[in-house]
């Protein structure tokens, strides 16, 4: 019983020193338009405080009229 109990104290050890040392998640996803056309890029990227994302668009995109607009994230 005391293998048993040592086995999974070190296991879990282990697991909390892989999240402790596992490296942010980064990914870049393209932004498209409701005309299926891509209009810019995001980067989502994992951080202790959550997910940070960041948008990037051309200086001046085609099809996207100034203003404020919204994002839609599946």
């Amino acid at each position: 019983m005391k293998t048993i109990i040592g086995l999974i104290a070190v296991g879990m050890i282990g697991m909390i020193g892989y999240g402790i040392a596992a490296e942010p998640r980064t990914i870049k996803v393209n932004l498209i338009n409701i005309s299926q056309q891509e209009v810019g890029t995001a980067m989502l990227r994992e951080t202790s405080d959550g997910v940070l994302i960041r948008i990037e668009l051309p200086a001046k995109p085609a099809g996207i009229a100034p203003g404020v607009h919204a994002i839609h994230i599946h």
